[in-house]
């Protein structure tokens, strides 16, 4: 366990949200899926990420390289509601599955058979720090995650 916490969550928001302890079995089962695929995404997209950074590293470029990473349009959107969805078309259209009727896909959840999005529980916990989620507007502008490294600095110019 670290022992110092960086971030920490909002306020739970009572009414909108189902605590873990008032989910049923089911909805447990599902979020728990939704949550394993949103992790191997942000899995495979650290691997894909550190394999650039190895590849600029390997060309011997690393030290005199500034790499500014953001994670653009991907990460904790709201467009699944309260349960989630397979097909984020359908939500965006108003159209909300029952958890039961979301079973049908839970096997083919994160194929290409899916286009899903995860419960606003979900949503709100991973959009940590900030507060809500990512396509709520707060002081004018989505959040987006950004990391960026120095790994150089250069020798002040001065002008003649």
């Amino acid at each position: 366990m670290r022992e110092t916490i960086f971030a920490k969550l909002t306020p739970w928001p009572k009414g909108l949200i189902k605590a873990w302890g008032q989910l049923s079995d089911l909805e447990k089962k599902l979020f728990i899926k939704q949550a394993d695929v949103f992790a191997a995404y942000v899995a495979y997209t650290d691997h894909e990420i550190g394999r650039v950074i190895q590849t600029v590293e390997d060309l011997g470029k690393l030290d005199n390289t500034l790499i500014i990473y953001i994670t653009g349009d991907n990460g904790t959107s709201s467009e699944g509601g309260r349960t989630g969805t397979p097909n984020e078309v359908a939500a965006v259209q108003g159209v909300h599955l029952p958890v039961e009727s979301q079973m049908k896909y839970y096997d083919a959840w994160g194929s290409d058979r899916t286009y899903p999005h995860m419960s606003v529980g979900w949503t709100w916990a991973f959009g940590t720090p900030f507060s809500w989620t990512k396509p709520s507007l707060k002081k004018g502008t989505y959040k987006k995650a950004m990391v960026t490294e120095v790994t150089f600095f250069p020798e002040p110019r001065t002008t003649d």
